[in-house]
């Protein structure tokens, strides 16, 4: 016994206990079950009578862990020609009764039908019905909510098992619940519906994607003219207790549907509640523009008056004219989400009157002047009162018209906020550069990489800003993925910190005093790498380039040589080379057959002297293939050779 005969009776081999077994057990309990009705609610009351059975509808039981769109049934019935389904010598557990969506398909018994509102208080079919809200039966099929079986507590005749068939289980009546009942409307012929859906943009594509839809949107309906946040919406059914419905909810995929309208203009209504705390739709806002009573679905456009606090206001859709026979249909405009939701009455339901929203994004950050010449800002170099405008990405800055225009702050802080997700750039207007302006003379630092202002800055590399002025690269916007944390390491990142992932502050530009770079291309007649004055000429219209030392590839800028052979570059501090490229040696160009002196490259120009002591090409190579360059060098203000010294 001690080892495991531990049950009940297991002392009676104790007499020659080693040799007996009685641990062979068989176990029995009284099995339970599950039933009862699925009807249509013929006259509008909500709840089951006399004759509203259907017949012939499959119908499955899961268990309560099932998903029914991607398990198989544990059990399949169809209803008897009063409705009922019954499964029964069942073991106690939780379960779940399921109709799958080829019962609402055309020709079904079902087609066209929606389940009733969810009853409120437990009760039978007398009352209300079990089955959950869904908008698209025909796709997702309907399923109750999960039921718990356990024996001897199951509800009785004498209980709230008072609907149709109610006895039928009597035989064993606190074993069986039978009063699990899906209950439908089939949507009158002579009558009109508006959906179809509410979705959040995250991509900021401005249409629907696949995923975007948000639930448990409130959605109401109004006659045009009405005043939604006086009047009060239009009743389109009533619920099991008898009261007027006079909203839906948007289903797990965002789709809505309101039957039960008579011809007419109408708006549909998202009260402010969605936009308030706690809502679904709590810091959104409704995308720019809205399309019109034009049939055109999600994938085109969407319908949403804009508000600027919707919390307030709510959102209204443009006035939809609602008339029999003539609304869009599956064949000629109905292309978007659940388009089958009114196929029992296509053409008297529109389902292209759709709401898209989006999460406000904003940019940011800086205008600096890079005072210690290190190429990042540092406390105390932004730039006060420079003006700032934003484009789209898709604009032409300072030819089109700007989005918005702000100015830098005393610290050199700009900021365009409410933005909707999107491809965008900012722009420094010519005007920051023009004489006594607060750019005057600057110029942009060289390069605009990715990262915050101690890393780099973003303004691509301009030799006219007094013409031009300065743009940063085309960028992207989106609710959730801007820069954080360390990524936003810069002066002035963490003032976003309240809505981090949605406000970008790493587009920023730095500017210092130029510097300047030449001075001459000459043909060396004797290859000593001096030019000599009245025997040697300078080369024009050689092509010379400026390019980054530590980012070879495309140039910063380029200039050709003048008459006399005499280039000149004003640019940023930094470290540079200087590059004549491989197509000025070509057949017709002006160095064609020449190659660099000899000895020159060795030191950076301008440390051993001018072109009076030696010349700055760096020997070697084939100038067809690779042209000509000098050794790399440093340009830094207050530093560079005088006619006192070098500059000779």
């Amino acid at each position: 016994d001690d080892t495991g005969e531990t049950g009940l009776f297991g002392t009676l081999d104790n007499a020659n206990d080693a040799s007996v077994d009685l641990t062979i057990d068989f176990g029995f309990q009284s099995p339970v079950g599950i039933g009862n009705l699925v009807f249509t609610d013929q006259n509008g009351n909500g709840h089951a009578d006399a004759g509203e059975g259907v017949e012939g509808v499959r119908v499955e039981l899961y268990g309560g862990l099932q998903d029914p769109t991607n398990s198989l049934p544990l059990f399949t019935q169809f209803t008897d020609a009063q409705g009922h389904f019954f499964f029964n010598f069942l073991p106690t557990g939780t379960y779940k009764v399921h109709i799958p969506p080829q019962e609402f398909g055309t020709g079904q018994p079902l087609f066209g039908a929606l389940p009733l509102p969810l009853e409120s208080t437990p009760g039978d079919d007398d009352v209300g019905q079990n089955a959950q809200p869904e908008t698209n039966p025909e796709i997702n099929g309907v399923t109750t909510l999960t039921v718990a079986l356990n024996a001897d507590t199951e509800p009785v005749d004498s209980g709230i098992e008072t609907g149709s068939a109610n006895t039928l289980d009597a035989v064993d009546d606190d074993n069986h619940d039978l009063t699990i009942d899906l209950g439908f409307v089939a949507p009158a012929a002579n009558q009109t519906g508006v959906g179809n859906l509410v979705y959040g943009d995250g991509d900021g594509d401005g249409v629907y994607d696949p995923g975007e839809g948000i639930a448990n949107v409130m959605v109401q309906v109004f006659h045009s003219g009405d005043d939604p946040l006086v009047d009060p919406p239009i009743a389109f059914g009533v619920n099991s207790q008898g009261n007027p419905i006079t909203h839906v909810l948007t289903d797990s995929s965002g789709c809505y549907l309101i039957y039960g309208l008579g011809e007419g203009d109408y708006f549909v209504f998202l009260p402010p509640v969605n936009f308030q705390a706690g809502g679904p739709l709590s810091g959104w806002f409704s995308l720019p523009g809205s399309g019109g009573d034009t049939g055109s679905d999600d994938g085109l456009d969407e319908n949403g008056v804009d508000a600027a606090v919707p919390s307030s206001s709510g959102i209204a859709s443009d006035v939809i004219h609602l008339a029999l026979g003539t609304e869009p249909t599956d064949f000629d405009s109905e292309f978007g989400k659940a388009p089958a939701m009114d196929a029992f009455a296509d053409s008297n339901v529109d389902l292209t009157v759709d709401f898209g929203f989006h999460q406000t994004v904003a940019v940011g950050n800086l205008v600096f002047l890079d005072a210690d010449g290190d190429g990042v800002a540092d406390a105390g170099e932004g730039v006060a009162n420079v003006t700032v405008e934003l484009y789209d990405g898709y604009s032409i800055p300072g030819w089109d018209s700007p989005m918005a225009t702000t100015s830098t702050n005393s610290d050199g802080v700009y900021e365009f906020s409410g933005l909707t997700p999107g491809s965008y750039q900012v722009h420094l207007p010519m005007a920051n550069f023009a004489p006594n302006a607060v750019l005057e003379g600057k110029v942009n630092l060289t390069g605009n990489g990715v990262g915050d202002d101690d890393v780099n800055e973003d303004g691509v590399d301009q030799a006219q800003p007094e013409w031009f002025g300065v743009t940063s690269s085309i960028f992207y916007l989106a609710a959730g993925s801007a820069p954080t944390g360390a990524a936003e390491g810069g002066l002035f990142g963490t003032s976003d910190d309240a809505n981090d992932a949605s406000v970008d502050l790493t587009i920023d530009f730095g500017f210092s005093s130029p510097v300047g770079v030449g001075n001459l291309v000459f043909f060396d007649s004797n290859n000593n790498g001096i030019f000599e004055a009245g025997t040697e000429t300078g080369v024009p219209n050689v092509l010379v380039q400026l390019h980054d030392a530590n980012a070879p590839g495309v140039p910063v800028t380029e200039t050709y040589t003048d008459a006399d052979g005499l280039y000149s570059f004003s640019i940023s501090s930094g470290s540079y080379v200087i590059h004549i490229p491989a197509s000025q040696f070509d057949l017709y160009a002006p160095l064609y057959q020449y190659v660099s002196s000899t000895g020159g490259g060795v030191v950076p120009p301008g440390t051993l002297g001018d072109d009076d002591v030696g010349e700055d090409g760096v020997d070697g190579g084939n100038p067809l293939v690779d042209g000509v360059t000098s050794a790399s060098f440093t340009l830094a203000a207050g530093s560079m050779p005088t006619a006192a010294d070098t500059e000779t």
